[in-house]
């Protein structure tokens, strides 16, 4: 306590105002449960209003703000991993590391790290599924030179040989602890499940092909995803629009543009429902438990996701937290997700970890919970609920430039509707209680899922102690038991 708050207390016991009756504001309620907040009005921008165009139509996303004498310029291409042939897997990876990596134009790589450092810039650059980025941050003063560099590692990268074996032997020596991590095993041989191994979705790079990688496969890749046919930009910083314009256009000039890179093929696969098991010798089983989703336009996606939310949205409100950990102790955590894909159906998936003698009983609730939300309509709590957190969510994701960016980004990458998050609220707001039940009944289907579950079999068979479930209590207890996998072949292990 500070001196002045002693004085004042030992002043207002002398005086006796200490004994004075608190006098309350007439707008405070007696209880804090019965305080009101007022309605948070939020209009989601529209990724029009930032938006322009380069000669050849190349679109950019142009955020200015002088809070900072900082500029970040973002390339984004709308191609990925999803382009390496067969025999290359690991060529995208490999790509997106050595574009920053390996020196650009007349710079080898050691030169390139000095030039930037030198001027306080950050170059990051990364293939991924469906999407490729090369982006720098700098300070505003040297704009001009850190954009020179930005488009020498874009357009011209040396791919440093020497650099690439190092990489390249990188990669190889982690592929060594691909089964050290359960949940990575988990991870794998579920989209394998959902996808089929040879999807992209659940392709995994193989030690003799990062080995067999050659400059030439890389400088193929590059020149197949980097052009402007597949670019998007966005600045965000201390810029004035015309000007960084003026700038893009005057060093994108030249820039061969091909035909846009084609769409991910979709999964040919059709996920067999059925009961999978990895055997390792671990104290917590992990359990995966779905099916396939739906694609990201579908008119029922709104309904989806709060039921979703209501299922399992991973707060101490939903169902399967609720039934599993709270009410059970059986998880630290249990939580569930609807993920539409953009270019094809997506997923549902469902997931914990729980002691292998409990696996059976944590499955069983979650089956009830799956059940339960399809046969009996979600309270109207519950629906509101999920309807606030999900609306609290927008304006979260527009709560700085740089995420506004990314968002008008992926929406142009994506082809989605500039207009989606503006409707998105109205259409939150819409779903009634009969339009979860429905999509549940749709979507949700518990004789379509399958289960994924590594851990010690010979215990998790054996249920829980009390009996209250078991493991012949799913599928008849037809158990598919798959090999892992050898870490740099992917080839099933004796």
């Amino acid at each position: 306590m500070t001196l002045f708050a002693i004085v004042l207390l030992v002043s207002c016991a002398k005086t006796g105002a200490i004994d004075a009756p608190i006098q309350r504001h007439p707008d405070i309620p007696d209880r804090p449960e019965e305080l009101v907040a007022d309605e948070i009005e939020f209009k989601p921008p529209l990724s029009t209003e930032f938006r322009h165009e380069l000669p050849g139509g190349i679109p950019v996303f142009v955020l200015p703000g002088q809070e900072t004498p900082l500029v970040t310029i973002a390339l984004d291409f709308s191609a990925g991993e999803y382009l390496e042939t067969p025999d290359q897997y690991g060529v995208a990876d490999l790509t997106g590391t050595m574009i920053r990596s390996g020196g650009a134009g007349s710079l080898d790589p050691a030169t390139l790290d000095d030039e930037l450092s030198f001027l306080a810039a950050e170059v990051t650059t990364r293939v991924s599924l469906s999407r490729s980025t090369a982006r720098i941050n700098c300070l505003k003063e040297s704009l001009d030179p850190c954009l020179d560099l930005l488009m020498a590692i874009v357009r011209e990268p040396r791919f440093n040989e020497e650099k690439l074996a190092q990489y390249a032997g990188s990669k190889v020596d982690r592929m060594s602890r691909r089964n050290d991590n359960p949940d990575n095993i988990a991870t794998r041989e579920w989209q394998a499940l959902l996808y089929g191994r040879d999807h992209t979705e659940a392709r995994y790079a193989q030690a003799a092909v990062i080995e067999g990688l050659t400059k030439a496969d890389l400088v193929a890749f590059h020149r197949r995803v980097f052009h402007p046919g597949n670019l998007v930009v966005s600045v965000v910083g201390d810029v004035e629009t015309a000007d960084i314009l003026d700038r893009l256009s005057a060093s994108f000039a030249g820039w061969e543009a091909m035909e846009r890179s084609p769409d991910p093929a979709a999964p040919t696969q059709i996920m067999t429902p059925g009961l999978y098991h990895i055997e390792r010798d671990i104290s917590q089983s992990k359990v995966r438990i779905g099916m396939r989703g739906p694609q990201r336009d579908d008119p029922d996606i709104y309904a989806l996701f709060l039921m979703a939310r209501i299922l399992g949205g991973g707060d101490f409100t939903a169902r399967l937290m609720d039934r599993i950990r709270t009410q059970e102790g059986l998880s630290y955590a249990a939580w569930a997700t609807m993920d539409p894909a953009v270019f094809y159906p997506g997923e549902f998936t469902a997931q914990f970890q729980t002691q292998g003698a409990t696996t059976a009983l944590a499955i069983q609730i979650a089956f009830e919970e799956f059940h339960r939300i399809r046969d009996e309509p979600v309270t109207d709590t519950e629906l509101a609920g999920a309807k606030a957190h999900t609306l609290a969510d927008v304006p979260r994701v527009f709560g700085s430039r740089d995420s506004m960016a990314e968002i008008f980004v992926a929406e142009t990458v994506n082809r989605r509707d500039p207009r989606y998050y503006a409707e998105l609220m109205r259409n939150i707001e819409s779903v009634t209680v009969e339009d979860v039940q429905r999509v549940a009944k749709k979507w949700l289907r518990p004789d379509d899922m399958s289960i994924l579950v590594v851990g010690d079999w010979e215990e998790i068979s054996r249920g829980d102690a009390e009996g209250r479930a078991n493991m012949s209590g799913f599928f008849g207890g037809d158990v598919q038991h798959l090999p892992l996998r050898d870490p740099f072949t992917l080839e099933p292990m004796e």
